[in-house]
């Protein structure tokens, strides 16, 4: 989180205009109370939902998957979760599943729907991006991008 709010305050005079809250969604309770700890500088901008993904993916505008990547089809075939991603911006951290993978997977859930499937990214940083000293592989959808999805450029 420091190495992405620094990143963010190079290009918006406050790292929060563009992010106003974060919902972080740990599936142990251990995992939780650590997130509160260490975050507790933040506690206006991070709410900690502690095994409650599908309020999490009501509320956000855009959703990051921190998963292990064997979670990838018991979190994205959850019931309704389609319906709260549906056109929103994914991105995925997740290392062994592709931008593709996680599309179909995410498409298995319905089948044919009407609504828009999410624009799913992939963004993998490494280590070193907790001191701001790393690179990340980015791989992008084949999708387009909305005009509000663009402005997070």
């Amino acid at each position: 989180m420091e190495g992405m709010q620094f990143r963010l305050s190079r290009h918006r005079s406050s790292p929060h205009e563009m992010f106003p809250k974060f919902i972080a969604c740990p599936n142990t309770e251990k995992s939780a109370h650590s997130l509160e700890n260490n975050l507790v500088r933040h506690v206006s901008h991070i709410r900690v939902l502690h095994r409650q993904n599908q309020v999490a993916f009501d509320l956000a505008d855009v959703t990051v998957l921190g998963v292990k990547a064997y979670l990838a089809k018991d979190v994205l075939q959850a019931p309704d979760v389609y319906e709260s991603l549906s056109g929103k911006l994914v991105i995925s951290m997740m290392v062994g599943i592709s931008v593709q993978d996680l599309t179909t997977i995410i498409k298995e859930s319905v089948g044919a729907s009407d609504k828009p499937i999410p624009y799913i990214a992939k963004a993998i940083p490494n280590l070193a991006a907790q001191y701001c000293q790393s690179m990340t592989i980015l791989e992008q959808s084949d999708l387009a991008l909305s005009p509000a999805q663009l402005a997070l450029k």
